[in-house]
C-alpha cells in the first residue's frame, strides 16, 4: 500500500462526522449508551432511597401532612427503588439482545414510574399549607432532576422518562389552583423545567461527542498500527526487489559496456532532438521491463533511477480512473488493433500533483512467439491544453444544457449569443437576437426602458444586479422573470461584457397563487375554508372589540346532505353544495363572511348590526332559502339546516368561544328537528350536559332491559275487532318512571342508539305476537316502526329473519311501518332489502302518508300493502273542508292501488263516521284505546276472544262496535 494511500485513509477516518459515525455505527453506540444507564441507575437509586429517608424525616412528625399517605408512598418508591435495582443486577447476569432490549425497556418504564411517583408526591406535600414546606420538597425534586439530568447523560429519553412526570403534575396542579401562589409557583416550575431541560440536552450532547471522539481515536489508533505493519512489509518486499535489482543491473552494466560507444553518439544527436521539442523519449523492454527515459526530470520531476521499470510506475503512479484506459490501449496496439499506442493519462508528478501526459509509441520488436519484446515512444505533458480544453467543452455543456436562459451582451448592450433555454422561454431564436440591443428587442412601452437604464448604472458601479423584472416574448406575450446580470472586464479592465441568467416565473406564480387559494378556501364551493374563516373571524372580534360593536356567528349544519351524498354520489353532493353556496351568496351582501368548515358545516360572521332581531330575520332567511329544491341534473333534491347562533360580546368574547357556543345552539336546532335555529344561552349549555347524562343511561338501559312496549289497538271497521296493533316504545327509568319517545328517541338516533332499540322492540313485540297466538286470542298481528338506521345498516333482513324464527312467529303477523323519508335514503338497497322482507310474508306499510314526498311514483316502486293516513288530516276532517278532500284522495287512491288503508289518530265518533263512510279499512286512535302495556292489551285482547269486552274495566279504554 502507497504512502499517498495510506495518508488518504487516516485522513478518511479523522473526518468522520459524529452524524456520520451514529449512522455507521448505532449498534456500539447504543450498547455503550445501556451499559452506562444500567451501571448509574444504581447510583441514582441510592439518591432515590436517600431522598425517600429525608422526606420521611421532613415530614412524617408534621401535622399537615397525611401520615397514611406518606408511609404508603415511601413504601411504593421503595418498591420501584429495589425493581429498579434487580433490573440492574438482571442486566448484568444476562447478555443476550432479547433479554436486554427487554430490561432496557423495562428499566424506561420504571424510570418513568419513579419520576411519576415524586410527580405525585409534589401535589399531596403541596396541598399542605407553608410555603417552608415547599421549599423543602422542592430542593429535594430540584436535586432529583438535576441528578437525573446528570446520571442520564447518556440518554436524554431516560431524563425525560423521569423530569417530566416528576415536575410537570406540580406544575399543572399549581396552575389548576387559580391562586396567586399557585399561579407564581407554577412559573417556576415551567422555568426551572425549562432551564433543566436545556442543561440536560447539553450534557447528553457532550456526552455522545465524547464517546464519538473516544471511538475515533480508537479507529485512528487502529488504522495507524495497520499501516505500519504494511510499511514493514513493503520495506522487506522493496529490499528485496532492490537486491534483485542491483544483481540484474550489475549484469546488465556488463553487456551494455559493450555496446556503449556505438550508442554515444547516436545518444547526443537523440537527446539534441528531445531537447527542441520538448518531448520525452522512452525506450521500453518488455521482457525485462526495463525502460530508458529522458526528460524524466523535467516532466515528472523524478530521475531515471527512481522509475527504472515501466509497469512498476504505471501501477504507482498512474491516476486509478486512467490505468484500465493506459492498459486497454496498450492491449490493443499489441493485437495490432491500433497502428500506435496512444493514450492521455493523469500521472502524479514528483511534488504531487497531477499532471496529465500523453504517450505515444509503436512496437518495435517480437520474440520467437509473436509477441511485443520492445516498444518505443514520447511522452510530452500535455496539462495546460488539457485544462484549457476539458474548461472550454464543460462550458459549453453547461452553457447550452443549464435550465435557465443565459445571454451576453457587449459593452453597447447588444447580443453577442445566447444558450437553448433563451430560446425555449422567449422564442427568440440565436440568429433573431444577434447584433441586436436590449432595447430593440424588448417593447419599451411594456418593459420601462427606464428599468434597463437603472440596472446598466447599476452594473458599472456595483457589477452587479438581480431583481425581478417583466420580461416579453416573441409572441408580444409578458411574464415574469428573474434576472441576474454580472458586467464581466477583462486582465487590463479595459473592455468587458455583461453575462445575464434568468428564469421565467409564470409557473411558480401560478403554482404560489394555486396553493395560496387551495390554502385558504374550499375548492368545492368557491368559500373560505376553515383556515381563512379562523383569521377572518379573529379580525372581526378584533374590529369589534375596537369599535365597541356587536358581532354574531351563524353556524348551520346541513340536514339530508349526508344521505343525498351516499345516495346519488359525491359528484352530486359537490354540484348541490356549489348551488347552495352561490344561493347564499345572493341572500348576504357580503360573500366574504361566509364560510365552509366541515363537510355540511357552513358558518355566516354578520358585523355591526343593532340588535338581535335583524340575526333573527337572517336565520329566517336561510333556512326558507335552503329548504327550498334544488334541481341537480334533473333531480330534485331538498335540503334542511339546523342553525345555531353565538353573539359577541353578549355570549363571549374569544374566537373559539363563540365556535363552541354556536356550535352547541346549532346540536339544540337539530336535536328538536332541524330546519329552525337557537341563540346560544346557559340554558343550552346545561341542556347540553344533561344530554351527555341521558345518552349514558340509555345505553345502560338498552343493556339493563329497560326499554318496555306498549300496544295500541287498531280496529277492522268491517269486524269491529282488533285485529292488529302497533308496538310503541317508551323508557322505564328507574327514577323518572315511564318516558315517552320523543324524550328519547331522537337522542338515540343522534347517537347511533336507534338501531339497538330497534331490536329489542322488534324482539319484544314477536315474543309478545306468539305469546297471544298461544292464548288463542285470534290472528293478531303486530306493526313495527323502523327507523333510517335499522335500513341502512345492512342487516336488517337478517335481524327480521333471525326474530321470526326464533319465536316460530307466523310472518304474515308481523308489519314493517316506515315513513316517506326514509325511502327516499338509498333507493335502490332499500327497495332490494324490502321486496325480501316481504317475500318472507312480512306486511309492509307506509307511516305518515301526506306530510312528506307523497310522490306516487314510489308507490308503484316500492312493496308497500298498507297506507296510514297521518293523524294531521284526520284531526278536522269533519269540520275542514280541504283535509276531508285529502283523506278522501288517499282512501281512494289506495283501493285503487290494491293498498290498505289505516288511519291514525281516531279520537271522536265524527272521526270514525266519516271514515267508515268513504271506505277505509282501519282506525287507530284514542276513541279505540291509549298505548297500554302488554298485561293491559293481553286483557283487552282476551275480553275479545270471549266477547266479553263490556265485563274488562280498563283506564282510558273502549271497543266501539
Amino acid at each position: 500500500m502507497s504512502t499517498g494511500h495510506t495518508k488518504q485513509q487516516l485522513q478518511n477516518t479523522v473526518q468522520h462526522s459524529p452524524k456520520n459515525e451514529s449512522h455507521r455505527s448505532g449498534p456500539t453506540l447504543s450498547e455503550h449508551q445501556v451499559n452506562s444507564l444500567f451501571k448509574n441507575t444504581r447510583i441514582f437509586e441510592l439518591l432515590c432511597f436517600a431522598s425517600i429517608l429525608l422526606t420521611n424525616y421532613l415530614y412524617l412528625s408534621r401535622q399537615d401532612v397525611t401520615t397514611t399517605f406518606l408511609l404508603t408512598w415511601s413504601a411504593w418508591a421503595l418498591i420501584v427503588s429495589f425493581m429498579r435495582m434487580f433490573l440492574v443486577g438482571k442486566y448484568q447476569q444476562e447478555r443476550s439482545s432479547h433479554q436486554d432490549l427487554v430490561l432496557y425497556k423495562t428499566l424506561l418504564a420504571t424510570t418513568f414510574i419513579s419520576g411519576l411517583n415524586w410527580g405525585i408526591a409534589a401535589i399531596f406535600l403541596i396541598r399542605a399549607d407553608g410555603l417552608f414546606i415547599h421549599s423543602e420538597f422542592a430542593i429535594i425534586l430540584s436535586g432529583l432532576c438535576i441528578s437525573a439530568g446528570a446520571i442520564y447523560a447518556g440518554s436524554y429519553i431516560f431524563f425525560l422518562a423521569f423530569s417530566l412526570p416528576a415536575v410537570i403534575p406540580i406544575s399543572l396542579y399549581s396552575v389548576f389552583l387559580q391562586t396567586a401562589h399557585g399561579q407564581s409557583m407554577a412559573g417556576i416550575v415551567i422555568i426551572f423545567l425549562i432551564f433543566l431541560l436545556f442543561s440536560a440536552k447539553k450534557v447528553n450532547a457532550m456526552f455522545l461527542n465524547a464517546y464519538y471522539l473516544q471511538r475515533k481515536n480508537k479507529q485512528l489508533i487502529h488504522v495507524l498500527d495497520k499501516e505500519k505493519d504494511n510499511a514493514e512489509t513493503l520495506n522487506t518486499e522493496l529490499q528485496e526487489a532492490y537486491n534483485q535489482l542491483e544483481t540484474k543491473v550489475e549484469e546488465r552494466t556488463r553487456e551494455l559496456s559493450l555496446t556503449y560507444k556505438n550508442l554515444q553518439q547516436s545518444q547526443e544527436r537523440l537527446n539534441l532532438a528531445i531537447d527542441a521539442s520538448k518531448t520525452g523519449l522512452w525506450d521500453w523492454n518488455l521482457i525485462t521491463d526495463e525502460m530508458y527515459q529522458t526528460k524524466l526530470d523535467q516532466l515528472l520531476g523524478y530521475s531515471a533511477n527512481e522509475i527504472p521499470k515501466f509497469i512498476d510506475h504505471l501501477s504507482t503512479l498512474v491516476h486509478f480512473d486512467d490505468y484500465n484506459r493506459v492498459k486497454r490501449a496498450m492491449v490493443q496496439h499489441f493485437k495490432g488493433q491500433s497502428e500506435y499506442y496512444l493514450v492521455r493519462y493523469r500521472i502524479k508528478h514528483n511534488d504531487g500533483q497531477w499532471i496529465w501526459v500523453e504517450d505515444r509509441g509503436q512496437a518495435i520488436e517480437w520474440d520467437h512467439e509473436g509477441k511485443v519484446s520492445r516498444m518505443i515512444g514520447t511522452r510530452r505533458d500535455v496539462t495546460d491544453s488539457r485544462d484549457s480544453d476539458e474548461q472550454l467543452k464543460l462550458a459549453n455543456t453547461v452553457f447550452e444544457n443549464v435550465s435557465e436562459a443565459i445571454f451576453v451582451l457587449n459593452s453597447k448592450l447588444r447580443f453577442i449569443t445566447v444558450n437553448n433555454y433563451f430560446t425555449k422561454i422567449t422564442g427568440f431564436d440565436f440568429e433573431d437576437v444577434l447584433g441586436i440591443s436590449v432595447a430593440e428587442l424588448n417593447d419599451p412601452a411594456e418593459l420601462h426602458r427606464e428599468k434597463y437604464r437603472e440596472i446598466f448604472r447599476t452594473l458599472r458601479t456595483q457589477r452587479f444586479w438581480q431583481g425581478e423584472i417583466v420580461g416579453i416574448r416573441k409572441n408580444s406575450e409578458t411574464y415574469p422573470q428573474w434576472l441576474q446580470i454580472n458586467a464581466i472586464y477583462d486582465e487590463e479592465k479595459s473592455s468587458f461584457n455583461y453575462v445575464g441568467l434568468f428564469s421565467d416565473l409564470t409557473e411558480r406564480r401560478k403554482a404560489e397563487q394555486k396553493l395560496k387559494y387551495l390554502a385558504n378556501y374550499d375548492p368545492v364551493t368557491g368559500l373560505a375554508n376553515r383556515s381563512l374563516f379562523n383569521d377572518r373571524f379573529h379580525n372581526a372580534i378584533n374590529r369589534a372589540r375596537r369599535r365597541n360593536k356587536n358581532l354574531a356567528l351563524i353556524f348551520f349544519d346541513l340536514d339530508r346532505f349526508k344521505q343525498i351524498n351516499d345516495s346519488y354520489g359525491h359528484e352530486t353532493g359537490d354540484k348541490l353544495l356549489k348551488a347552495l353556496a352561490d344561493r347564499l351568496a345572493t341572500l348576504i351582501p357580503n360573500a366574504d363572511s361566509i364560510s365552509r368548515i366541515g363537510s355540511d358545516e357552513f358558518t355566516v360572521v354578520i358585523e355591526g348590526y343593532d340588535d338581535s332581531d335583524e340575526i333573527r330575520q337572517y336565520c329566517s332567511l336561510f333556512i326558507e332559502s335552503i329548504k327550498k329544491p334544488f334541481l341537480i341534473d334533473g333531480k330534485e333534491l331538498s335540503l334542511g339546516c339546523s342553525i345555531g347562533v353565538s353573539e359577541f360580546p353578549k355570549h363571549g368574547k374569544e374566537m373559539q368561544i363563540l365556535l363552541n357556543q354556536a356550535d352547541t345552539a346549532m346540536y339544540q336546532s337539530k336535536r328538536l328537528g332541524g330546519n329552525q335555529f337557537h341563540f346560544y344561552s346557559k340554558d343550552l349549555q346545561a341542556s347540553s350536559l344533561e344530554k351527555l347524562q341521558l345518552e349514558t343511561q340509555l345505553r345502560r338501559a338498552i343493556l339493563e332491559d329497560e326499554i318496555i312496549v306498549y300496544y295500541q289497538p287498531k280496529m277492522t271497521l268491517a269486524t269491529g275487532r282488533i285485529e292488529s296493533v302497533e308496538a310503541l316504545v317508551r323508557w322505564n327509568h328507574p327514577s323518572k318512571g315511564i318516558l315517552a319517545p320523543d324524550k328519547f328517541v331522537p337522542l338515540a338516533e343522534e347517537t347511533g342508539l336507534i338501531s339497538a332499540m330497534g331490536e329489542v322492540v322488534l324482539d319484544k313485540a314477536c315474543e309478545q305476537a306468539k305469546y297471544w297466538q298461544q292464548q288463542n286470542y285470534g290472528k293478531i298481528s303486530v306493526s313495527v316502526n323502523l327507523s333510517a338506521q335499522q335500513i341502512h345498516k345492512g342487516n336488517l333482513l337478517s335481524v327480521v329473519q333471525n326474530t321470526v324464527s326464533r319465536f316460530g312467529l307466523d310472518p304474515s303477523l308481523l308489519e314493517l311501518e316506515l315513513t316517506e323519508s326514509l325511502l327516499m335514503e338509498d333507493i335502490k338497497n332499500t327497495v332490494y332489502t324490502l321486496e325480501a322482507i316481504r317475500d318472507m310474508g312480512v306486511c309492509i306499510s307506509l307511516d305518515d302518508f301526506g306530510t312528506g314526498y307523497s310522490s306516487l311514483s314510489y308507490l308503484k316502486k316500492f312493496p308497500i300493502d298498507i297506507l296510514k293516513i297521518d293523524k294531521s288530516f284526520v284531526k278536522e276532517v269533519d269540520k275542514n273542508a280541504d283535509d276531508a278532500a285529502i283523506t278522501k284522495a288517499i282512501i281512494a287512491m289506495a283501493h285503487s292501488l290494491g293498498l290498505g288503508v289505516i288511519a291514525e289518530g281516531v279520537e271522536t265518533e265524527e272521526h270514525l263516521s266519516f271514515l267508515r263512510k268513504e271506505g277505509c279499512d282501519c282506525i287507530q286512535g284514542y276513541l279505540i284505546s291509549r298505548p297500554v302495556d302488554s298485561k293491559k292489551i293481553a286483557a283487552i285482547l282476551a275480553a275479545q276472544s270471549l266477547q266479553q269486552v263490556t265485563a274488562v274495566e280498563y283506564e282510558d279504554f273502549s271497543i266501539l262496535n
